[in-house]
């Protein structure tokens, strides 16, 4: 915390941003900030803690592993790139690292973290503030029936999908894709 405001202190300006999760109402905490031009660097660890993510750092290769969602979100320090699970992304900015501890440029994160996980993470700097919404699923909740003539499967949706695929592989196994659909990974259900 005192690099911190060094760090602030001699190039950029120190906020606090808020989080707020819209499914957990009770849910709010405050990030401290850099700010360097338009850009808002936040220290990963304290990223992770604020969001109750669990944080692996590795300060010898100055690189971090968070894991949201069950995901896993890989960072290195002086280095644009981020991976998510296997997809790689590239941030306009690296992340920073500074006095043994990862800085991520919290603008393009989010951007990136909005575009490859389930829930709709908002960052409007303006009100520095970031709205987390893991509710947006648009796949939820399976049925199987055993029926004289077969089996019966329903799969519940909150909207109509126009692209969807179905097969049933030689050992048995059936498979259904729901194109554009969203489903919360994380939820008590088999899929």
């Amino acid at each position: 915390y005192i690099l911190f405001l060094f760090i602030g202190s001699a190039f950029g300006e120190i906020k606090n941003v808020s989080v707020v999760n819209a499914d957990k109402k009770d849910f709010e905490t405050s990030l401290k900030v850099l700010q360097v031009g338009d850009v808002f660097f936040v220290s990963a660890r304290d990223l992770a803690n604020g969001l109750h993510w669990n944080y692996v750092p590795n300060k010898k290769m100055r690189k971090a592993v968070l894991y949201p969602e069950g995901r896993e979100v890989k960072i290195a320090g002086e280095n644009p790139f981020m991976m998510i699970g296997e997809d790689v992304y590239q941030l306009p900015v690296e992340v920073k690292y500074i006095g043994g501890e990862l800085f991520i440029p919290l603008n393009y994160f989010v951007k990136c973290i909005n575009n490859a996980l389930l829930g709709d993470y908002i960052f409007d700097k303006r009100g520095r503030k970031i709205e987390i919404n893991m509710s947006n699923y648009t796949v939820g909740g399976i049925s199987v029936e055993d029926k004289k003539n077969g089996t019966y499967i329903k799969i519940g949706a909150s909207k109509k999908f126009d692209n969807i695929s179905n097969w049933v592989l030689s050992d048995g196994w059936f498979y259904c894709q729901i194109h554009g659909g969203r489903i919360d990974t994380n939820a008590q259900s088999n899929y």
